[in-house]
């Protein structure tokens, strides 16, 4: 089995509409994992 690392500081991460920032952590298509994707979300002090 090969392991596959993400590597955090390699991520690009997106900015929404709401000013989160987003960076998705596992793709289905990259880690074979079909039925899930991991993603963190930031959002900036006062913006909920």
């Amino acid at each position: 089995m090969k392991i596959i690392k993400t590597e955090y500081d390699k991520i690009k991460p997106y900015i929404t509409k709401d000013g989160s920032i987003i960076r998705e952590l596992m793709h289905p298509n990259i880690y074979k994992n079909v039925k899930q994707s991991l993603a963190e979300g930031s959002v900036q002090h006062g913006h909920l």
